[in-house]
């Protein structure tokens, strides 16, 4: 089975939408208090992809006690 052809083309109405918000988004404010939080995701990489396999095995990691910032 193929699939019909998109409605409008989405890769014009993508770009023209980041186009519009190209001078809208200050990435520098943004950036500022994002890192703490990529730190510790970077900082608990293995821990995360351990609780992800273990979930997908039946165990419930809803209770684990969070060992760094949330």
């Amino acid at each position: 089975m193929r699939l019909p052809f998109p409605y409008r083309p989405e890769d014009q109405v993508v770009s023209s939408l980041l186009k519009s918000l190209a001078g809208a988004l200050d990435w520098a404010a943004a950036v500022q208090p994002a890192q703490p939080w990529v730190q510790a995701v970077r900082d608990q990489t293995a821990e995360l992809a351990v609780d992800l396999i273990e979930s997908l095995f039946g165990k419930s990691t809803l209770m684990r006690k969070s060992s760094g910032p949330s």
